[in-house]
C-alpha cells in the first residue's frame, strides 16, 4: 500500500507528464491520449479515479488559458471585425429606437475571420473546443459594435469598469481629506469635480485634451456607478518640478507620449517626484497624499513620423 507522500509524489510528476505531453490539447479527453501515459510509472500506479481527477484539473486549466489567449488574438484583430463587418453590418442593418439592430455574423462573415485567424495557433489551441471559439467571435463582434461594460471580454479587468471604480473612490477619498473626517458622507456626484493634470511636451496634451473633448463635448464624464464627473483641465509642459506644476488631492495624472525624446519627458516627471513630492512636506504627508491620488494614466500616442520607433515605445 503506498503512502500519502508516495501519491504526491506520483500526481507530481503525472501533472508533469501532462505538461510535456504535446498531445494533450484544450477540450481533448483522457481516452484520447491515454495511450501515450502506457508503461509510465506515474500513470500505471495512479488509481484510474485519481488520474481522471488530474487530467480533469489541468484540462480546465489548459481551456482557460487557451480562451485568454484567444482573446487577446481577437483584441490584435480589431480592424477586422470594425472594417469587415461592423460597418457593412451597420449600412445594411434596419434602426429600431434609433439605432441600429444589433448585427449579426453571417456565414460569409464567420469563414472570412476563420480563414485569416486560423493561421495562429492561438486559434487552433481551441479546435477541440469550435463551438465556444466561433460563439466568443460572435460576442466580440458584437461587443466592437456596440461596447458595453457587460459584454467586455476582458471581463472584470475591462478598463472602462476599473476606470469607474477608481474615479469613485478617489472622488470619496479626495472628500474625507478635505472634510478631515472618515465618517463624513460623501460628495454629491454632481458636485464632484476631477481636475485632470496633463503630462507631456510637444503639444501632446492640448491635443489629448481636444480628443477627449470631441468625445465629451461638455467636460462631463458619466460613469456607470454614480453620477457625473466634470472634468478639468491642467497642462504640465516644461520643469515638472515648479511648484506649481505640483500635484494636490483631486488631481489625476495622464502621462502621454508619442516618441523617445517625449518619452524622456514624461520619465524625468515621474523620476522627479512629481507624484509623490507634490506640496506635502513630510514623509507620512508625502504617503497620506499618495493615497490620496488615483493610479497615473500612461498614453503612447500613435505618431505617423515615429512608427518605428513604436515597438520600443510600447515596451517601455
Amino acid at each position: 500500500m503506498m503512502t500519502h507522500q508516495c501519491v504526491c509524489r506520483l500526481q507530481e510528476e503525472f501533472e508533469q507528464l501532462l505538461a510535456d505531453c504535446s498531445q494533450v490539447t484544450p477540450g481533448k479527453p483522457m481516452s484520447d491520449v491515454r495511450i501515450f501515459f502506457l508503461g509510465k510509472d506515474c500513470f500505471e500506479s495512479l488509481a484510474d479515479s485519481d488520474a481522471q481527477e488530474i487530467y480533469d484539473r489541468y484540462q480546465r486549466h489548459l481551456v482557460k488559458r487557451a480562451r485568454q489567449d484567444f482573446v487577446e488574438l481577437l483584441l490584435e484583430h480589431v480592424n477586422l471585425f470594425v472594417q469587415r463587418i461592423v460597418f457593412r453590418a451597420r449600412r445594411q442593418t434596419p434602426v429600431v429606437n434609433n439605432r441600429p439592430a444589433l448585427p449579426g455574423l453571417s456565414e460569409v462573415d464567420m469563414n472570412e475571420i476563420r480563414d485569416i485567424l486560423q493561421e495562429d495557433i492561438r486559434y487552433r489551441q481551441l479546435n477541440r473546443l469550435f463551438e465556444a471559439r466561433d460563439n466568443m467571435i460572435c460576442q466580440y463582434a458584437s461587443f466592437v459594435s456596440y461596447p458595453l461594460i457587460q459584454h467586455c471580454p476582458a471581463g472584470n479587468r475591462c478598463i472602462d469598469s476599473l476606470v469607474d471604480q477608481i474615479l469613485a473612490s478617489h472622488a470619496h477619498r479626495a472628500h474625507i481629506f478635505d472634510s478631515g473626517s472618515e465618517t463624513s458622507s460623501p460628495p454629491a456626484f454632481d458636485k464632484v469635480q476631477l481636475n485632470l493634470v496633463i503630462l507631456g511636451g510637444f503639444g501632446l496634451p492640448d491635443q489629448l485634451i481636444r480628443e477627449i473633448r470631441h468625445c465629451l463635448p461638455d467636460d462631463v464624464y458619466q460613469g456607470e456607478r454614480g453620477g457625473p464627473l466634470r472634468l478639468c483641465y491642467r497642462v504640465v509642459e516644461g520643469d515638472v518640478r515648479a511648484p506649481t506644476n505640483r500635484l494636490t488631492p483631486g488631481d489625476a495624472l495622464a502621462v502621454v507620449f508619442s516618441s523617445r525624446r517625449s518619452l524622456d519627458v514624461a520619465r524625468d516627471a515621474l523620476t522627479h517626484s512629481l507624484l509623490f513630492g507634490a506640496t506635502a512636506s513630510t514623509t507620512d504627508e508625502q504617503s497620506s497624499l499618495r493615497d490620496l491620488l488615483p493610479p497615473a494614466v500612461v498614453i503612447l500616442a500613435c505618431d505617423p513620423n515615429h512608427l518605428d520607433d513604436l515597438p520600443f515605445l510600447q515596451q517601455q
